[in-house]
């Protein structure tokens, strides 16, 4: 983790198709990004969540 920062300052972001929307073609599709809290075990970032519909994940860190 960078330095300066707590774990409360870092967010798993999934990118997920909104409601109404069909996944057919990523370019034309509406999405929304969904954010989970994430702790540290043994020095690697950890998020629970349900399952991964997303499209795109990521791991931030931001205040």
């Amino acid at each position: 983790m960078p330095s300066g920062f707590e774990q409360s300052d870092l967010a798993f972001a999934m990118e997920e198709v909104d409601a109404e929307q069909r996944a057919i073609d990523t370019l034309g599709t509406q999405t929304r990004w969904q954010f989970y809290p994430v702790r540290v075990e043994n020095g690697r970032f950890r998020a629970e969540i349900g399952g991964l519909p997303g499209h795109r994940l990521q791991f931030g860190v931001a205040r």
